[in-house]
């Protein structure tokens, strides 16, 4: 267990909370790689590039950290994803200025102390499921 690297996780989740994309990146190793739930690999640049649209499009975004687990240098943070989607779309969720919430997983890899690699990951079926919720609402 790296407690170290689970409190840097979760400090870059939260800064994430508050869009401080300056703070986020002070935590990324100079070769961060993001991965996707779709599998497409991004960069730093490419995924700074991307990540104030997405805040744009669910102001109210908000990450739960629900569980942490840690072993030598990669940490898994389940999360649950809340927000409004005022526009466009999230993953298959449709914007309808309704609220919806579902959980992720975070794979956090690190090296000396930094983080090399951030995967993101959801339950295909519970995502679906918080899309029928809106669609009945």
């Amino acid at each position: 267990m790296n407690t170290r690297n689970e409190e840097i996780a979760q400090k870059f989740l939260s800064y994430a909370n508050q869009n401080d994309l300056e703070a986020m990146i002070r935590l990324l190793s100079d070769d961060f790689e993001f991965i996707s739930p779709s599998g497409r690999a991004y960069d730093e640049e490419k995924l700074f590039q991307n990540l104030p649209r997405t805040y744009e499009r669910i102001p109210d975004h908000h990450t739960e950290i629900i569980r942490t687990i840690s072993q030598d240098d990669s940490v898994v943070v389940v999360t649950n994803r809340k927000g409004t989607l005022v526009r466009g779309y999230y993953f298959c969720v449709e914007a309808r200025n309704k609220s919806f919430e579902f959980p992720f997983i975070n794979i956090f890899d690190f090296d000396s102390g930094l983080i090399k690699r951030w995967e993101t990951c959801f339950n295909v079926q519970l995502l679906q499921e918080s899309q029928n919720k809106l669609n009945h609402n």
